[in-house]
């Protein structure tokens, strides 16, 4: 191996996702200022559509493809989740064209994301992954592929407290010791530069399938007196000026006094640029597929900021709720979302989490 690491980064496929746009540009940009050379790589991609990646992108179809590489980095998502392989990945697959069946789609997601043959000396990583799921139902049998995932990885850094548990439980006990935990790897795009904040909020519901949102926007706007700005389009950038509009969308969380959403990664990246939110969802007690409400919860909370994720209760109508939330978003305002404590704890698990992945990779922080 060289003493200047090669680095295969892979990320996941998708069609302009602002969100997942935004998990591909904190790679290139982590990996850009280490002292590396590093290549990205997805496993799926839309054969007569753009790719979505931040820098060139190779399409890795056999792991012999990185056989001279120091460290193969899974890079966010749920690429190493194995309910995601047999489900969302499988679909995909066959949707794309690289696979005929789910079935062929999800074997295929086992040999490039889990159970593949390790080249001796190499060094494997998982960050930021997803790892919620309830891998226990009897239709499932999972255990081999988690066998494999223990066998083959260095470290595993999921992005939330609740994956760290549900994948250590599934190894060995010598084998729960290289679980950590880590972060969405969005966390690791850096802020802009501080901007003054406008009397705006910034809006944007894609998730949580929630019944005329412009009843609730126009509630807030009435109870803080500010005026409520959409960002368009955060799900489908278009691939001729997907930098120029994914900048543009950051400026705007930047100027914003806060954001309202229910959607994942919207929420993140307004957390980076030090923008309160308050998230919305529907109550949910475990995660279903990969955009289920659940895990806005964990991520809430492992930020501290239970209080400003807001779940609709099933016997609560859509008006009474949006009720709830203007007021809320009316007391939070009067006192500036008690900011400073609540953004310290944020920054130190950032700090962390660079930190153990710098050790990891490249061994000093």
């Amino acid at each position: 191996m060289q003493n200047k690491p090669r680095i295969a980064v892979i990320c996941a496929a998708h069609r302009g996702n602002s969100g997942m746009y935004s998990v591909d540009a904190a790679a290139q940009a982590y990996f850009s200022s280490r002292p590396c050379e590093f290549d990205i790589f997805v496993t799926q991609h839309q054969k007569d559509g753009p790719r979505f990646t931040h820098g060139d992108v190779r399409v890795l179809s056999d792991m012999d493809q990185l056989r001279d590489y120091s460290h193969i980095v899974y890079w966010g998502d749920f690429l190493n989740n194995p309910m995601y392989g047999q489900g969302d990945y499988a679909r995909r697959d066959v949707m794309f064209g690289h696979s005929a069946t789910v079935d062929e789609g999800y074997a295929r997601w086992q040999a490039l994301h889990a159970c593949f043959d390790k080249v001796p000396g190499q060094r494997i990583l998982s960050v930021g992954n997803n790892f919620q799921h309830n891998y226990q139902k009897p239709r499932h049998n999972f255990a081999p592929i988690f066998r494999k995932l223990e066998a083959n990885f260095d470290l595993i850094l999921p992005r939330d407290s609740f994956s760290v548990l549900n994948v250590a439980r599934r190894f060995t006990f010598e084998g729960m010791s290289r679980v950590k935990a880590g972060m969405d790897c969005a966390f690791l795009l850096p802020p802009l530069p501080e901007a003054p904040r406008e009397d705006m909020f910034t809006y944007f519901f894609g998730r949580s399938k929630l019944e005329e949102p412009e009843r609730l926007v126009a509630m807030v706007e009435e109870r803080t007196g500010l005026r409520g700005k959409a960002v368009p389009a955060w799900l489908r950038l278009d691939h001729r000026t997907a930098p120029e509009d994914f900048a543009a969308s950051r400026r705007q969380l930047a100027r914003s006094r806060f954001v309202l959403s229910d959607t994942y990664h919207f929420c993140i990246n307004s957390f980076i640029l030090g923008t309160p939110v308050i998230g919305l969802g529907r109550a949910e007690v475990a995660q279903n597929g990969t955009l289920g409400d659940f895990k806005k919860r964990v991520l809430f909370d492992m930020l501290g900021l239970q209080s400003l994720y807001c779940e609709a209760p099933a016997d609560m109508s859509d008006n009474d709720f949006y009720g709830f939330i203007a007021k809320k978003a009316e007391a939070e305002i009067a006192r500036d979302f008690n900011q400073p404590g609540r953004s310290a704890l944020m920054r130190g698990m950032i700090d962390k989490f660079r930190e153990d992945l710098d050790l990891a990779i490249f061994g000093a922080a």
